[in-house]
């Protein structure tokens, strides 16, 4: 019936009068979908927040959280296409003033104790379902045609939907008139849909299906076999074994007669950027009914297409981001020469394509592991590394390896990957502050590597567990591990490992003020990463450098170094690691009587760790700024 279009419409009118913050989820509340649960809503929005590194598992600690965060601000959500009221319950924001829009095909009575109310969308005005059929198809050229109309806007019930389609099918036939277009509904259509207008929906979109061409049908099928309602040209190449030129023609015919939405902006429309597109709710309930039609065969290889083509993708984005990254091999059997994606793109482009993609490529290791394809699963987890590491997604990057990517590497029992996924989802559990669990993962991956005599994956064991123990604040027992795991990688000849374990060390020894020592290694870790052609961690050495560099008393220098770190962050799109450099930056300003230029850097860092969902960061620097302001109180 339009619902989510009115009420995104209605959100827009009434949103910025609301609050400043406006957030949008679809809760996938339709049968035949799995909804999502309110723990991974509530951790988006806390997330957006400024929240994200400790939040809680259970749902009334995390809504709890969320009542918090809102009680002293007005925001607007809107949840479409909600299943139930338990779902949207725990959504509700804790500010008096905040607006809640909700969408369902169902009447949710349950809401009305939270103080909803509750409106049913009726069909089109008769008059306004012309309008719509006339904008659409085109204007009417006499009587017949405004009679013809009329009928048309009858046997759709008045639903925009089912009239979008209809005119749709003018593109099948240029220059049809409505008249013509009116011959084109079957008969039974001018009668049965008056008060029924999901039967109208539906007959209609059928028609529109059964009048592609045999290519274009298939296409639509194929998409309908697949966990995920969002798809490109790239997609469709992939999932119907076409070129792209070929996928592009087949997805535009599928937009022109409305069974796919074109999801671009007005300013990517304009500018030319490529379609992306998703299945209206309804629409996708006809492309899975007529997936279903397919051979199970069918239907497995389209899905499998569609994991190979994202692990294809997501590997070059690894590689573009992470070049000197040690990949685990991959293995596709359809997706062989996936089309160069990234080169020359920047870092924040590449990026930006990573965090558009992520609910899809959650889809698709989830899809992969219930299919029991184990090693996809556990590559495309591996791939999607610079997506948890560089966009702080710690609940995601701790989920996709504990549920998947480290299951799935077990049943495939390879020993190596095993212990490449234990020590990348030590990572995570170290970024989330669960150094137990992280030391844990760390010490399995120790003694397996240690059985097998694999010395690089010992080395990698033993710098994670330095890691961590230096974040635990155990310094001591951090060295010996690390200088083992230097010495292994010298050894071997693994200069992005040596660099890394340099950091490492570098940050052990300036948090016991042996600051030569830290320099030295940060030093030698900078030049190393620059020759392996690996610029983010070169740059994270040279920050650590120039931080240092002031504690020493080298101001100048230091501060030099940061702010070419700093614009290097930038470069790469490190929002976190811009916002490190720039606090630090604002901290000797401080700390050399420039409070004015201290403030600016300060309030910037602030705002950027904001959108890295960093919120011990932003604690530290509210507290840092209010000493500020009661030292400075004037600039």
């Amino acid at each position: 019936m339009g619902k989510s279009a009115l009420a995104v419409r209605l959100v827009r009118l009434l949103g910025s009068a609301v609050g400043q913050a406006q957030l949008y989820v679809d809760l996938r509340g339709h049968p035949g979908q799995t909804p999502l649960r309110p723990t991974d809503i509530l951790s988006r929005f806390l997330r957006s927040f400024g929240y994200g590194t400790t939040l809680p598992s259970d749902v009334d600690e995390l809504s709890a959280w969320w009542r918090s965060a809102t009680a002293e601000r007005n925001v607007t959500v809107l949840a479409d296409n909600a299943g139930s009221a338990a779902q949207v319950r725990p959504l509700l924001p804790g500010g008096p003033g905040s607006l809640v829009v909700v969408t369902s095909r169902l009447p949710l009575e349950d809401l009305i104790v939270d103080g909803a109310a509750l409106h049913r969308l009726p069909p089109l005005p008769e008059h306004a379902a012309v309008e719509l059929l006339t904008r659409c198809a085109g204007p009417p050229t006499g009587d017949r045609d405004v009679a013809a109309a009329a009928r048309i806007a009858h046997a759709c019930a008045r639903n925009p939907l089912a009239v979008r389609t209809v005119a749709a099918r003018s593109v099948l036939h240029p220059g049809m008139t409505l008249t013509q277009l009116a011959r084109t509904l079957d008969p039974p259509s001018f009668h049965q849909h008056e008060d029924d207008s999901q039967g109208a929906v539906m007959d209609n979109l059928l028609q529109t299906y059964r009048a592609l061409s045999p290519d274009a049908a298939r296409a639509f099928r194929l998409l309908g076999c697949l966990p995920s309602r969002t798809f490109d040209a790239d997609v469709v190449a992939a999932v119907s074994a076409v070129d792209r030129t070929e996928a592009t023609r087949l997805l535009e015919l599928l937009v022109a007669v409305e069974l796919a939405q074109d999801q671009r902006s007005d300013d990517l429309r304009e500018s030319g950027a490529e379609v992306e597109c998703a299945f209206h709710d309804v629409v996708a309930d006809l492309a899975k009914d007529q997936a279903d039609r397919e051979t199970p065969a069918v239907q497995e290889e389209a899905r499998r297409r569609w994991v190979e083509w994202y692990l294809v993708a997501t590997t070059q984005a690894e590689a573009r981001l992470t070049p000197s990254h040690r990949s685990l091999r991959r293995s596709p059997i359809h997706i062989l020469d996936g089309r160069p994606l990234f080169d020359g793109a920047p870092g924040p482009d590449v990026l930006a394509w990573l965090e558009r993609r992520r609910d899809d490529l959650l889809s698709a290791v989830r899809a992969s592991f219930a299919a029991g394809w184990y090693d996809l699963t556990w590559q495309l987890t591996d791939a999607m590394w610079p997506l948890f590491l560089r966009g702080r997604h710690t609940e995601d990057w701790i989920s996709v390896h504990q549920n998947y990517g480290l299951p799935a590497a077990e049943r495939d029992g390879d020993s190596h990957v095993v212990r490449r996924m234990l020590t990348t989802l030590g990572g995570g559990l170290r970024s989330a502050g669960r150094f137990d669990e992280a030391l844990a993962r760390y010490e399995q991956a120790l003694v397996s590597a240690r059985q097998d005599v694999h010395s690089r994956d010992e080395a990698q064991a033993l710098d994670g567990l330095g890691g961590c123990l230096q974040q635990a604040d155990r310094s001591d027992e951090a060295v010996p591990r690390l200088l083992d795991a230097l010495r292994i990688r010298e050894e071997i000849g693994y200069e992005r490992g040596v660099g890394l374990t340099r950091i490492r060390l570098a940050e052990v020894f300036a948090d016991q003020g042996e600051l030569h020592q830290a320099l030295d290694h940060l030093t030698r870790a900078c030049t190393t990463l620059r020759g392996i052609g690996d610029t983010y961690e070169a740059a994270r050495a040279l920050a650590l450098l120039g931080r240092t560099h002031i504690r020493d008393g080298h101001v100048t220098t230091g501060e030099a170094h940061l702010r070419q770190a700093g614009q290097e962050f930038a470069e790469a799109g490190s929002r976190h690691w811009r916002a490190r450099t720039l606090e630090w930056l604002g901290e000797s300003a401080r700390d050399n009587s420039r409070p004015e230029e201290a403030r600016d850097l300060l309030t910037t860092s602030l705002e950027l760790y904001g959108t890295a969902h960093s919120p011990r960061d932003m604690a530290r620097l509210d507290e840092t700024l209010r000493d500020l302001n009661a030292t400075s109180p004037e600039c």
